[in-house]
C-alpha cells in the first residue's frame, strides 16, 4: 500500500497503518451470525476473512470519529436487524453520518487508486462536499445525496430472475466500489454512484444523475437519507427494490458467481451442508432454505 504523509480526512495528522475502508464491524457481525464459524467473502470461500481492506489512510483522531458513528450504527440498526429483519428502520442524523463516512471512505480510497477524477471531475466535487460535511464545515451533503436499500426489499421474483443474486449473498455479502445504474427504455437513464454494501444494508451515494430534472418522473424513487422530511422505512411485504438497483446489485454479485475453474458445484454443496449445521432458528438457516426452495437445490452430505 502506498504510504501517505497525512490523513485523507483532516489532511493534518499522519495516518496510522491499519485504517479500515469498510468498517470491521460488519465482519464481526456476520461472523457472529455464523456462530463464530468465520466470515468468508463469496469470491474466495476457501479463505477466512479476518478484516476488510486496511492501509495508511486515516489518523487516530479521525478513526475515533468514525468509530463513534460505527458504534451508533451497530447498536441502533445493525444488531437489531440481525435479531429481527422485520423491524422498522428510522432515519436519524447518526445514520446519515455513518453512511456518509463509509461512502466517502470508498470514494476517497478509489480516487487514490485510479485516475477517475481526470475522467469524471464531479467525483472530486462529491469527495470535497462529503468531507466537508463529515468535518462539520458543510451543513449538508449538497446534491450528492445518500440512499439506502435493504436486502429484504429484493423480492423473490427479482432474485429468481437475476443472474447471480441469492438471499444468502444479499444478507451476508460485502462490497464496495463505483458504478452506474441504468434503466433501458426510450432513453438510457443512468446515475453514477458509489456504493458500500455492509451485509443487509446497501448504501448508495449519488455522484451524478444524467439528464437530471428532465427524466426524474421515469426513475423509481430511492430511499433518500438526506431529505429534510422524516424518514421511516417500514417493512412492507409488497415493497420491492427499484429495478435499476436490482440490476446494479446483480452486476456487483457477478464477481461472486460459482465458477467451475475455482469452485466446483460439489464444493459449494459441501460448504452449504456445513453451514446448514447452524442452529435451527438462525437467520442463515432460514435464508438458506429460501434459496434452496427458489433454486430447487439442496445440500449434499458428500
Amino acid at each position: 500500500m502506498k504510504s501517505r504523509a497525512t490523513c485523507l480526512l483532516c489532511h493534518r495528522n499522519p495516518p496510522i497503518e491499519n485504517s479500515h475502508i469498510l468498517p470491521k464491524l460488519i465482519v464481526t457481525a456476520i461472523s457472529k451470525q455464523l456462530e463464530d464459524r468465520g466470515f468468508r467473502e463469496m469470491s474466495s470461500m476457501k479463505l477466512r476473512v479476518e478484516r476488510t481492506l486496511v492501509g495508511p489512510f486515516f489518523c487516530r483522531c479521525c478513526e475515533k470519529k468514525f468509530g463513534r458513528f460505527e458504534d451508533d450504527f451497530t447498536r441502533i440498526y445493525l444488531d437489531p436487524y440481525f435479531d429481527n429483519d422485520q423491524i422498522t428502520i428510522e432515519s436519524q442524523s447518526l445514520l446519515l453520518l455513518f453512511a456518509m463516512s463509509v461512502l466517502w471512505r470508498v470514494l476517497a480510497y478509489t480516487l487514490t487508486q485510479d485516475s477517475y477524477s481526470d475522467k469524471f471531475p464531479y467525483l472530486l466535487q462529491a469527495e470535497e462536499q462529503w468531507r466537508g460535511y463529515l468535518e462539520g464545515k458543510n451543513k449538508d451533503v449538497g446534491t450528492h445525496k445518500c440512499y439506502l436499500v435493504l436486502d429484504r426489499e429484493f423480492t423473490k421474483d427479482q432474485i429468481q430472475s437475476s443472474a447471480h443474486l441469492t438471499r444468502i449473498d444479499l444478507r451476508y455479502g460485502i462490497a464496495q466500489g463505483i458504478t452506474s445504474t441504468q434503466i433501458w427504455g426510450a432513453l438510457a437513464l443512468s446515475r453514477h454512484v458509489v456504493y458500500a454494501k455492509l451485509g443487509p444494508f446497501l448504501f448508495i451515494g449519488e455522484l451524478k444523475e444524467f439528464f437530471k430534472g428532465q427524466t426524474d418522473h421515469l426513475l423509481e424513487p430511492w430511499h433518500d437519507l438526506t431529505s429534510t422530511e422524516p424518514f421511516c422505512l417500514l417493512h412492507d411485504p409488497a415493497a420491492s427494490a427499484p429495478k435499476d438497483i436490482v440490476a446494479m446489485a446483480d452486476r456487483i454479485f457477478s464477481q461472486w458467481q460459482w465458477r467451475d475453474d475455482y469452485m466446483k458445484p460439489e464444493r459449494r454443496n459441501k460448504l452449504q451442508a456445513t453451514l446448514s449445521a447452524l442452529s435451527e432458528d438462525s437467520q442463515f438457516k432460514r435464508l438458506l432454505k429460501e434459496d434452496m426452495a427458489m433454486f430447487n437445490s439442496s445440500p449434499t452430505n458428500e
